[in-house]
């Protein structure tokens, strides 16, 4: 519901213009979340550390395609979308990574981890922005 509600207002707000501090807002939606879900002690917290989630990946998800189309030369924008479908394996390996954190760690570890990958997705963006003001096409 909440996506149904703030995709198009935040959504349409989106531009090439600012899109790193989009980007960065995305993550950082991303981390307080996984901040509010490791920090809740009630059904309360996790619903509002959800709902900051959601915003944002409202964010991010429209943002990364704008990020790529900003980066991919001409000739190769169709492959650039194909490798960001590489992003399905990250979905499909997430669940078992968290598994086996949490069969093996304590529980706050998990978050520590998802934690580590939002903060490395956001390196390889600014590396992908720096790569491409060096070297403009």
């Amino acid at each position: 519901m909440l996506v149904i509600a703030l995709q198009y207002l935040i959504g349409r707000r989106i531009s090439h213009r600012y899109l790193s501090q989009w980007l960065i807002a995305g993550l950082s939606m991303f981390m307080l979340g996984l901040i509010g879900f490791g920090l809740s002690t009630s059904v309360l917290g996790w619903v509002l550390a959800m709902a900051v989630f959601t915003v944002g990946e409202i964010i991010v998800f429209p943002a990364e395609y704008m990020f790529i189309d900003r980066i991919a030369p001409d000739h190769l924008r169709g492959m650039y979308y194909g490798a960001q479908n590489l992003s399905n394996l990250g979905a499909a390996l997430g669940p078992v990574l968290c598994g086996l954190v949490l069969a093996s760690l304590p529980a706050h570890y998990m978050f520590y981890m998802l934690g580590a990958f939002i903060v490395g997705g956001g390196v390889f963006y600014f590396i992908g922005a720096s790569i491409k003001a060096s070297h403009p096409a």
